[in-house]
């Protein structure tokens, strides 16, 4: 999983990082995943260089199976997408 707090403009409410954990835990539980890491980021999701981010794809990389990263909403993950 892996999570990001909403910038300090935009409104809060619901979007914190333990809301997010949570909705990607009960997804999880739904799907019949083991939730094995979570990745919490504290930087702009318009920053390439976000150390959550850079520490999820190296754990994706040495993994020997198929691997599940669940984000509550793709503006979680990126402002832009492309970048990654």
């Amino acid at each position: 999983m892996i999570a990001r707090p909403p910038l300090p403009n935009s409104p809060t409410k619901g979007d914190g990082l333990a809301s997010q954990e949570s909705r990607c835990r009960e997804y999880a539980r739904y799907k019949g995943y083991e939730v094995i890491e979570v990745f919490n980021d504290n930087k702009s999701g318009g920053d390439a260089d976000r150390p959550a981010m850079i520490a999820l794809l190296a754990y994706l990389k040495v993994q020997k199976e198929t691997c599940v990263v669940i984000i509550d909403d793709i503006s979680r993950f990126a402002r832009d997408v492309v970048g990654h």
